[in-house]
């Protein structure tokens, strides 16, 4: 009878983690309002948005940006507050973002506070001290010079990005909510880029969550642990 070998299971568990890693698609939520009247309370679809990914959580922390006095430049210590713990990450820009507490041509803070992080063009990036498979945001002012935004993430695997589907050359003010959830896969760092250098943007509200592994992921999981389970009785 065959039976795997001590290496072989390990492969087959290694395997099994990194098909889980690549085979499935996150979960997008977005939302727009191009005229939310400097509100997230009422704004339809990015209030929408944001609901929706929330209860699709177990758990969930935010960055806010409201423990800052603005203006504070990158690198920027970031620490996700939850009931019973803290996430903590670094932001960095390649142009010259900060905390900003400017309510003025396009710029506000979607939370009760004052602050939020505006950046001229990107990238910026945020990277986890622990991988986080669900993340998500809002952002104002996209797209009212012409540009799109992009959101990329990362792992040790790879890279992938994804274009916000946000309105180009829309009203100045505008707002948006964009997420994802990935039940398969974790990733390090998470960046955010606009296709036009002129077109500044801001981020608020930053979430972090953790969910649950998706039945397949768990299934191949499985095979890796049986897999090493029979090696071990074998060498007995």
């Amino acid at each position: 009878m065959n039976y795997l070998g001590p290496a072989r299971a390990f492969g087959v568990l290694s395997l099994a983690l990194a098909a889980v890693s690549v085979q499935a698609a996150p979960k997008i939520y977005f939302g727009e309002n191009l005229d939310p009247m400097y509100q997230v309370s009422g704004s339809g679809a990015p209030e929408d948005s944001r609901n929706r990914f929330v209860a699709d959580l177990i758990t969930l922390m935010s960055e806010d940006f409201e423990t800052f006095s603005p203006p504070h430049g990158a690198p920027l210590a970031l620490r996700f507050g939850g009931p019973s713990w803290t996430y903590a990450a670094t932001i960095t820009s390649s142009s010259n973002g900060q905390v900003s507490d400017d309510w003025s041509n396009g710029r506000w803070n979607t939370s009760l506070g004052g602050n939020q992080w505006w950046d001229t063009s990107g990238p910026v990036k945020i990277e986890f001290a622990t991988p986080v498979s669900a993340f998500g945001f809002f952002a104002t002012d996209v797209g009212d010079f012409g540009a799109k935004l992009t959101v990329t993430l990362a792992n040790a695997f790879g890279a992938k990005t994804f274009d916000v589907p946000n309105t180009t050359f829309g009203a100045s003010g505008s707002l948006l909510f964009w997420g994802f959830i990935d039940p398969s896969a974790k990733y390090t760092s998470i960046s955010f880029a606009s296709s036009n250098s002129a077109d500044s943007f801001g981020l608020d509200d930053l979430i972090i969550g953790s969910v649950v592994p998706e039945p397949s992921s768990l299934a191949l999981f499985g095979l890796g642990l049986a897999g090493l389970a029979v090696a071990r009785r074998r060498q007995r």
